[in-house]
């Protein structure tokens, strides 16, 4: 039984698939925190330390995935957003 209408859960898979795409963009561009030990001695610097991703509440394998799709070229984008939505059409019609 089904609590959304098709239609409401076709846009819903192209809404999360808009999500990965921009995730994806944004994990891409943002700077890699460097990781590592911190240094004994205390920081004197102004240096503002990039977020890791446990930090921005993302998993690794989240991030791998995202940033794949992003890479995508738009092309493979689309084709994928199709799917997704075909797909969530195709459960409806089993249920």
């Amino acid at each position: 039984m089904t609590l959304f209408s098709p239609q409401l859960e076709n846009r819903s898979a192209v809404g999360e698939t808009r999500f990965y795409l921009k995730l994806g963009e944004f994990l891409r561009e943002m700077e890699k925190n460097k990781g590592g030990r911190p240094q004994k001695t205390a920081v004197t610097s102004t240096e503002v330390l990039s977020p890791t991703l446990e930090e921005i509440g993302v998993s690794e394998n989240l991030s791998r995935e995202a940033q794949t799709l992003a890479a995508l070229p738009e092309e493979e984008q689309a084709k994928v957003r199709k799917q997704k939505k075909s797909k969530r059409v195709h459960t409806e019609k089993r249920t």
